[in-house]
């Protein structure tokens, strides 16, 4: 897969070909159309996110495809938005 990956914190991002992710149950692979630039992106690359590890690949905002889903096969080939900001734990005020 190709992906935009931030090597270092303040390092120039670079496009990169990387080994595609194998989904997990509960997860699915998307092939992506379109992935947005957005604020936890930009403070990923300042250092400014916690628990961000580097090498980082960037873009968690978008829409594709679903591509690959082994516990959920009838969701293949729907068309999704990625919202990283759903179900971010517990606390109502995250969901």
């Amino acid at each position: 897969m190709r992906a935009i990956v931030l090597p270092t914190v303040h390092a120039p991002l670079s496009l990169e070909e990387l080994p595609s992710p194998v989904p997990k149950m509960g997860e699915a692979k998307v092939r992506m159309k379109a992935a947005a630039w957005n604020k936890r992106d930009h403070w990923i690359s300042k250092g400014k996110y916690p628990g961000v590890r580097t090498p980082a690949v960037l873009g968690s905002d978008g829409c594709g495809t679903v591509i690959e889903c082994d516990d959920a096969p009838e969701w293949i080939g729907t068309d999704v938005v990625l919202c990283p900001s759903l179900n971010w734990g517990d606390n109502p005020k995250h969901q």
